[in-house]
């Protein structure tokens, strides 16, 4: 096997900047909740499709903050919406 002539070891890498990840730093961050009212009769518990926690609305008008990576599965559970 042929030896490289030691650029191997005068290689040095070199950590660049980034435009994408500093563009990226610049965008405000996803809210880590979002709430939920939920407007049934009785009370409700529904489980995240996404982190599996489980949230309990008591009854009508009950306000639960729950994980936003849960929020779109949350859509289509009958009398809850989303507060904004």
């Amino acid at each position: 096997m042929g030896c490289c002539g030691k650029n191997r070891s005068a290689y040095t890498p070199q950590y660049g900047y980034n435009n994408r990840f500093a563009a990226e730093s610049n965008m405000p961050a996803a809210p880590l909740t979002v709430t939920f009212q939920y407007n049934g009769q009785s009370a409700l518990t529904v489980a995240g499709p996404v982190s599996g926690r489980r949230y309990r609305f008591a009854g009508f008008g009950a306000q639960v903050e729950i994980d936003s990576r849960d929020a779109p599965g949350m859509r289509g559970v009958p009398y809850l919406q989303r507060v904004i």
